[in-house]
Order: structure tokens, then sequence, then C-alpha cells
């Protein structure tokens, strides 16, 4: 399938764990959570899609929206990006429902240069 990618994504479609398909309204996901080979897409309404495909596969179909992968685990949508702040264990992701997403070491310096911090 060829993409014009000047036009950005509104919903996808999710093929689930259960064999079924859901769309999602992407600026609902708040983050992606890579669990084996599978990924659950948790949304703003709490609610959780466990998705049959891997976060790679996401972070490519993702790639020019507002998404970033800032771990191995986890790829987060900026649009509910609160704060970046650092701790002991290194710095972190706040998202607006109060879920905080750890930020590799690897990966800090992309978020930053993708913030433009």
């Amino acid at each position: 399938m060829i993409r014009n990618p000047s036009l950005k994504l509104k919903q996808i479609a999710v093929k689930t764990i259960t064999n079924g398909i859901q769309i999602i309204t992407i600026s609902d996901i708040l983050y992606l959570k890579s669990e084996s080979r599978n990924t659950i897409i948790n949304l703003e309404n709490k609610k959780k899609v466990s998705a049959s495909k891997s976060i790679g596969l996401y972070e490519i179909l993702l790639k020019n929206s507002e998404f970033l992968r800032v771990h191995k685990r986890y790829i987060v949508n900026l649009e509910h990006l609160i704060s970046i702040n650092k701790n002991l264990n290194g710095h972190y992701c706040l998202l607006c429902s109060n879920k905080i997403i750890p930020i590799s070491v690897r990966k800090f310096r992309i978020v930053k240069e993708r913030l433009e911090y």
C-alpha cells in the first residue's frame, strides 16, 4: 500500500489478538506498550486494545503523526504529553492521565530533538 506522507492518519484499523478488527481514532491513543510480540494500545478513556502486531510496525505506521518511540517498549502520543522529568532512575514522560512512561538513555537525545529542547 502506498501512502501519501503529507496526509495525517485520523484512524487506524487494529487486528486484535482475538482476531477481530477495531477502528481506533489516533487522537484517542495515549501510548502503546510492547508485550512480547503483541502491542497494548492504551486509550484516553482508560480502555486497552490488545493488538496482534509488534510495536515496531506501529512505529512505522505512526511515523508521520504526533507519536514518538521513547523506549524499546513504549511509543507515546505527544499530544498527551505534560512534561519530561528526571529522577534517580533517569528520564520519564508524564502523560495527561498521570501515567509515567520511562525514556531510555538511547532515546533521550531523539526526544529532545523532537521536542526542540
